[in-house]
């Protein structure tokens, strides 16, 4: 780690690269956490639950956004499925 540290000290034009790469990677890794904790088209015990997208309630929002919010809509107005 000592050699990394005095390699970035003696390349500077390096630290943003390395900064970003490793940016990019831990948003990257926080996405796949997320995917696998929220998303329910994502199931790790198919015994368990085999079906987990039957489980999703009408006003439930599993996007980071939405554009139309089917919570506050009436009925006849919801697509149906």
């Amino acid at each position: 780690m000592s050699k990394f540290i005095r390699t970035l000290k003696s390349h500077p034009a390096v630290i943003p690269v390395v900064f970003f790469t490793g940016l990019g990677a831990s948003m990257a890794a926080f996405q796949i956490l997320r995917a696998c904790n929220v998303y329910s088209d994502v199931s790790f015990r198919r015994g368990s639950n085999p079906h987990p997208w039957l489980n999703v309630k009408p006003n439930e929002n599993l996007k980071y956004y939405k554009a139309v919010d089917y919570g506050k809509l009436s009925q006849g107005d919801r697509p149906k499925y």
